[in-house]
């Protein structure tokens, strides 16, 4: 009898020092044997918040990358635009070679700022150098062999930067260079023009004639002048002049030596009391192409009218600029760059909508996560407060009925 009523009080009193627990902790479930099951369903519910705590870090490291990346690409597509004016501004065909030579140094200007802009880094990482985040993705070499003056080296590679966002979901986030900028292409033709613009490629020529005003519609003026190409070689290059109209020319490659010609044509309009230039078109370059070597370049004309003027038959030679310019072809080239930086930020604006997206998932995924894990691990704290209180009612009834009914020993008479 003694056995059997200590053994309900212990009882009671373990009863009430879980209920006590559960209050003070919230938690319904403390230990695996307080319920197996909602133990194993709390382990698992456990380990998808820590996975979705991950994930919600991750997505938020992504969208900081990203608006690190669109302002990179802002500043490129604002170099960009200001290459396109320097360019458009260079073939508008009225520069002189001083005004060449100083755009010349405002692409210097740019490329400096585009080579640190697509080196750009963030929280220690490059971000356009594709996976390979730990080294700068583009550097400049000097070219001892010109044009062009410099060689442009991409470090990085193809593959873009992923964050791991979900369970077996993977986003790209930083685009890599050979994307976004074409490689090595688009620092290439900066580099180009800044040399065609300096007269690396091609040095400025004086070319000299007599333009009438007198000559009638049809007479051919051919003026010749010498011209080097990239690796040294000379060519006598032979352009002619036809009147196509009362103070209008029409010009044209008619041959060079040690190298092949091919179309290209221009036309130009004077003023018929001035003499001067009124009015200027290239329909595409005047080419020819080396023969010497095989390597040699394509050397592309475009005239360049600012000193050039129509006389009477008793003028002396006009003379005129001719240049290895920036012409039509390169200035719908570096339009095209334009566009495609312009692209790339459309393309990296939606991947942050994507993020933006991904991210409110995860939250609510967290926050269902969470619910389901209050309800298998959560205390009722009203109800279990009922709990204590009826069993420690039941424990104090269960000793004073034990006082009475429990026989006496020796102990009880000692005191």
């Amino acid at each position: 009898m003694t056995k059997a009523y200590l053994t309900s009080i212990n009882g009671a009193k373990e009863r009430i020092n879980k209920l006590q627990a559960q209050i003070a902790t919230n938690k319904r479930v403390t230990r695996p044997s307080d319920d197996p099951q909602a133990s194993s369903a709390i382990m698992r519910l456990l380990s998808g918040i820590s996975a979705n705590e991950q994930y919600q870090s991750n997505v938020t490291d992504a969208r900081a990358a990203t608006a690190a990346t669109d302002t990179a690409l802002q500043n490129f597509s604002s170099i960009m635009q200001n290459f396109n004016a320097v360019i458009i501004k260079a073939t508008d065909g009225t520069q002189t070679p001083k005004q060449l030579n100083l755009q010349a140094d405002m692409i210097d200007q740019l490329i400096a700022e585009a080579v640190g802009t697509a080196n750009s880094k963030f929280n220690g990482k490059f971000l356009f150098g594709g996976s390979k985040t730990q080294t700068a993705p583009y550097s400049l070499q000097s070219n001892p062999v010109s044009p062009p003056s410099q060689i442009v080296i991409y470090h990085g590679d193809a593959v873009p930067t992923q964050y791991q966002v979900g369970d077996g979901l993977k986003q790209d986030v930083a685009l890599p260079g050979s994307d976004v900028f074409q490689g090595t292409a688009i620092l290439d033709t900066m580099i180009a023009m800044r040399d065609k613009l300096r007269g690396v490629a091609n040095p400025a020529m004086e070319l000299s004639g007599t333009l009438s005003v007198n000559a009638a519609v049809g007479t051919s003026v051919d003026m010749s002048v010498t011209a080097k190409d990239g690796l040294g070689g000379n060519h006598d290059v032979v352009l002619r002049w036809t009147k196509s109209a009362a103070n209008a020319w029409d010009v044209t490659t008619v041959s060079a030596s040690n190298a092949a010609f091919s179309g290209g044509t221009a036309s130009v309009s004077f003023d018929p009391v001035s003499g001067d230039v009124a009015s200027f078109a290239q329909t595409s370059p005047l080419n020819i192409t080396s023969t010497l070597s095989p390597a040699a370049p394509v050397l592309s004309f475009v005239l360049q009218t600012g000193a050039l003027k129509e006389y009477g038959d008793t003028s002396n030679a006009s003379v005129k600029q001719l240049q290895d310019i920036p012409n039509g072809a390169d200035r719908t080239l570096v339009s095209s760059f334009v566009d495609s930086i312009l692209e790339a930020q459309g393309k990296l604006g939606t991947i942050q909508q994507g993020l933006d997206t991904t991210l409110s998932y995860v939250q609510s995924q967290k926050a269902r996560l969470q619910d389901m894990l209050s309800s298998y691990q959560d205390v009722n704290v009203a109800d279990a407060a009922l709990k204590l209180k009826q069993e420690e009612s039941m424990l104090d009834a269960a000793l004073a009925v034990a006082a009475r009914v429990l026989p006496k020993s020796l102990l009880d008479y000692l005191g």
